[in-house]
């Protein structure tokens, strides 16, 4: 075992949860308490890519099937999207931005513009450009 084996695992996950309570702390300074972290990457995703399904979640923010439906059911009951049966298919459903989850759109880009400028100020350029293009090739390779 090499000796960053065990670093690597502990800087990823502690990393990780700086950044979601950094995202966290921007979208409460914004008076927007009531949106999880979670609820902003939907969110930011359906405006990115239009209607989508929930397995797209699943893969997209690599989730299993049963926390992605608990995410989608709170995010329609908060009103931020709504599920639409898909004509072809009565049984597949479309994941559809609301007005309301439409209009946090911007306000959440911002939180997570903010977020990772902060993350990213601790490289120069080069590093953090390397550092995003290291963790796409560690990704591709898992999944």
């Amino acid at each position: 075992m090499e000796q960053w084996d065990n670093e690597l695992s502990v800087e990823l996950y502690a990393l990780g949860n700086l950044m979601w309570r950094r995202m966290g702390e921007h979208m409460r300074q914004d008076g927007l308490a009531d949106v999880t972290v979670m609820h902003s990457m939907v969110i930011g995703y359906l405006m990115e890519h239009g209607e989508t399904y929930q397995r797209d979640l699943e893969n997209e923010f690599q989730v299993n099937r049963s926390t992605i439906t608990k995410i989608v059911q709170a995010m329609e009951r908060r009103g931020y999207i709504r599920r639409e049966v898909v004509a072809q298919d009565k049984r597949m459903k479309q994941l559809v931005l609301t007005d309301l989850g439409r209009e946090l759109n911007h306000r959440l880009r911002q939180c997570a513009e903010d977020t990772n400028r902060e993350f990213m100020e601790a490289l120069p350029p080069e590093e953090g450009t390397a550092f995003i293009a290291s963790m796409k090739k560690i990704r591709k390779k898992l999944e």
